[in-house]
C-alpha cells in the first residue's frame, strides 16, 4: 500500500466508522477480511508479496479503524490452518488475534470441521484480546446467545467476554 495514500484511508476509515459507530446493527467490524488469502479463483493474479505486504500495514489499518471511536468491538477473519494451539498459528494469525477485540473466522468445510474450529477457539483467547483492551466497549456478551460467549453470524463464530 502506498504510503502517501494513508492519509486519505485514514480519513475514510474514521469517516466510515464515526457514522455508523453507534449503530445496533453492527456487530463488530470486520477491519480486514481473511488478510492472508491469496485468492487463485478469481482469475486475476494476486500482487506478489501480498501477504508481507498486509502484515506490514494491519496493524495501522487497525489504528485506523480505532480513530473514528467505534462502539463496537473490532475483528480480522481468520480463515484457514491449524488453531487447535498458539504455537501453530501462522504470524498473520497471531496478529490477526493480537490486534481484535473479538475472534471472528469463516469456514469453508463440513459442519464437523466447523465444529472442530469452535472447540479450539478457547486456547487462542487472551484476556487481552477478548476483554476490550483496545479500548472497544464490550458487551457481556454477544447477540443471540443468552449463556454468553459465543455468536454464529453469517458463517462464522465469534467469542466474546465470558
Amino acid at each position: 500500500m502506498d504510503p502517501a495514500l494513508h492519509a486519505r484511508f485514514l480519513e475514510y476509515a474514521q469517516d466510515v466508522v464515526r457514522t455508523f459507530a453507534g449503530d445496533k446493527r453492527i456487530l463488530a467490524w470486520d477491519v480486514w477480511n481473511e488478510p492472508d488469502n491469496v485468492s487463485t479463483s478469481s482469475g486475476a493474479a494476486e500482487p506478489a508479496g501480498k501477504v508481507a505486504a498486509v502484515m506490514a500495514v494491519l496493524p495501522t489499518v487497525f489504528e485506523w479503524v480505532r480513530a473514528g471511536v467505534p462502539t463496537q468491538p473490532l475483528t480480522s477473519g481468520l480463515w484457514k490452518g491449524d488453531w487447535s494451539a498458539p504455537d501453530k498459528l501462522s504470524p498473520m494469525e497471531k496478529m490477526q488475534i493480537e490486534l481484535s477485540d473479538v475472534i471472528s473466522f469463516h469456514n469453508y468445510d463440513a459442519p464437523e470441521e466447523f465444529e472442530k474450529r469452535v472447540r479450539w477457539l478457547p486456547g487462542l483467547q487472551s484476556a487481552d484480546s477478548v476483554h476490550g483492551v483496545h479500548g472497544a466497549p464490550q458487551p457481556e456478551h454477544l447477540p443471540g446467545d443468552p449463556a454468553g460467549g459465543q455468536e454464529v453470524q453469517g458463517g462464522g463464530l465469534q467469542l466474546g467476554p465470558g
